[in-house]
């Protein structure tokens, strides 16, 4: 039987098979800015331009939320592989959990992980969560990531366009929270404790706490162009008084995130606000100790 070419004189054959190498060879020279600068507008190349760094942007962001909650795995399956062994629970279980920790053969898992995160949508669970955060005594959470959740839909019939914010609670060294740890014959069991919750209903709810929240922190937001140097120096100089005082948080990745909502005008402005207003008082709650009083 013949095949399609065979109907095609060789010199039409060698012509569209040198077509589609051309066509292959220019799309990705097309998208080198180089050559790029040479065929389109500056209208068009500026358009262009901005689009890359914002699919750029959104792949490291994206890449950041994965390396984060792969983190938090790995600190949760690392607790409990100890927690096991001190408890001296299955000898077998425990070395098969330990040799996970090895940062060669430990695998993120994604449905590992959310069936271990709570998901909060009610205001009860907002107002028990801002609770824990409050409490002088317990650790204080990390902002893991903030995005969309494309499973939730099918998993707890909830809109996926909402915006979530995930939080882990290391091990509480103080007392045991109800929902965070719990009791085995007199002995604390401790365990991470992993959230997702709507960002703006808990962030307002949280930012409304800490306006009642009488506290001696003070904030001092330093945003420039030297690549982070500015919070670098400005730490030095203040630590050369004896260190008294002073935490610094470095380009914590949800500011990026923040960022690209309020591009995307994704949340309403004012409640962007209060949430960037949470957040940062967060991140301040988190590092309290090493102000001082």
């Amino acid at each position: 039987m013949s095949q399609p070419n065979d109907y095609l004189p060789p010199a039409l054959t060698t012509a569209a098979a040198t077509a589609a190498l051309a066509l292959t060879l220019s799309l990705p020279l097309l998208q080198m800015d180089a050559v790029s600068r040479h065929l389109l507008n500056p209208a068009r190349l500026r358009t262009k331009r901005r689009r890359h760094q914002l699919y750029e942007t959104d792949k490291t962001v994206e890449i950041q939320r994965l390396r984060g909650r792969a983190v938090v795995q790995q600190a949760a399956d690392s607790a409990a592989a100890a927690a096991a062994a001190a408890a001296g629970v299955g000898s077998t279980k425990v070395s098969s959990a330990a040799a996970k920790m090895d940062g060669s053969t430990w695998r993120y898992n994604p449905k590992s992980d959310r069936l271990a995160t709570e998901l909060l949508t009610t205001r009860t669970d907002y107002d028990e969560l801002v609770a824990q955060i409050m409490n002088k005594t317990a650790a204080s959470p990390y902002v893991v990531t903030i995005g969309r959740d494309e499973e939730t839909e099918e998993t707890a019939g909830l809109d996926k366009r909402e915006i979530y914010l995930w939080l882990a609670f290391p091990p509480s060294t103080t007392s045991p929270s109800s929902s965070s740890s719990t009791t085995d014959k007199g002995n604390i069991k401790r365990e991470w404790r992993r959230v997702q919750v709507p960002l703006v209903p808990f962030l307002t709810a949280l930012s409304d706490a800490f306006d009642d929240q009488i506290t001696s922190t003070a904030l001092c937001f330093v945003s420039d162009a030297s690549s982070g140097l500015a919070a670098d120096v400005l730490h030095s100089v203040l630590d050369e008084d004896g260190g008294a005082g002073v935490a610094v948080v470095k380009e914590p990745s949800w500011m990026v995130t923040v960022g690209r909502i309020a591009q995307g005008n994704l949340v309403r402005r004012e409640n962007l606000v209060r949430a960037v207003f949470g957040l940062c008082r967060l991140e301040a709650w988190r590092v309290r100790d090493h102000v001082g009083s």
